[in-house]
Formats: structure tokens, C-alpha cells, sequence
């Protein structure tokens, strides 16, 4: 089993736990039921879009937000960086200099992008929007 995110606004920007696309199909076969569909397609061909908008989950993902300045796509998940929990950083965004603490809200992302003499993060604001956490993103905060 892998989680499955359909990276999709209509499609709802859903994490489902499938085997594969076969198995995929059948969950939102069964979501959906046979009445179902955008309006400018039929029922198979909404489902078959979802389908191509499913990817595999990436290091255990929680949620997704778009940056205001640059558009851009981030992913983020829960943390397990005891430093970033202690500082009230409870989530985890990779980037190119790699994973950095941060809490995401709805429209701002509070990032540390390094430490103080004191030990305690140097926060950058981000504001985001389209903040959006997976379903199953309560159950992997527990």
C-alpha cells in the first residue's frame, strides 16, 4: 500500500491509500458513484482525469501550499525534529538547502532559516495561499 494524492483541485487534492492505479480506480469508483462528473465530461473521463493527476506520496506528506511571491508549489509534512518541536515548529518543508522547521497557518508559512547565538530559530515570513492539509493529515500528527 502507498498513499496516492490526487493533485487536483477538483479532484479534490485528496490522499488515498491505494495498491496501484487499478486498485485507485476502484476507491474512486466507489467515491464517486456513477452519476458523478465535471461538467464538461463524462463520468469515466472525470475518473480517468483524476487518475492522471494521482502521484505517490513524497516523504510522508501532510500537506501543500502555493508561495504568493513566485507561485510556486511546496509540499510540507509533520515534524519529528525534537529542536523545531521545542521552538513550536510542529511542521517540515525540504528545500534545496534542506528540511526546514516551520509552522504552517492558511495563508502564512513561518520558516527557520538558521539559528540564533541563543539557540532559538531565526524566523522568515512567507505568505502562501491555496494551504491545503490531506485528510489523512491528523492522523499522521498523532
Amino acid at each position: 500500500m502507498k498513499n496516492l494524492i490526487l493533485d487536483d483541485a477538483r479532484c479534490g487534492n485528496i490522499s488515498i491509500e491505494a495498491t496501484g492505479e487499478e486498485d485507485l480506480r476502484e476507491k474512486l469508483e466507489e467515491m464517486t458513484g456513477p452519476d458523478w462528473s465535471f461538467d464538461d465530461m463524462t463520468h469515466k473521463e472525470s475518473v480517468d482525469f483524476c487518475l492522471s493527476c494521482a502521484r505517490v506520496e513524497q516523504f510522508g506528506e501532510t500537506g501543500q501550499f502555493v508561495l504568493s511571491d513566485t507561485g510556486h508549489t511546496r509540499y510540507f509534512r509533520v515534524s519529528r525534529n525534537p529542536w523545531g518541536l521545542e521552538n513550536g515548529l510542529p511542521h517540515e518543508i525540504d528545500t534545496i538547502d534542506g528540511p526546514r522547521p516551520a509552522r504552517i497557518l492558511a495563508t502564512v508559512a513561518y520558516v527557520s532559516i538558521d539559528e540564533d547565538e541563543c539557540g532559538k530559530p531565526v524566523i522568515e515570513k512567507w505568505a502562501i495561499r491555496r494551504c491545503h492539509k490531506y485528510p489523512c493529515y491528523e492522523e499522521k500528527a498523532k
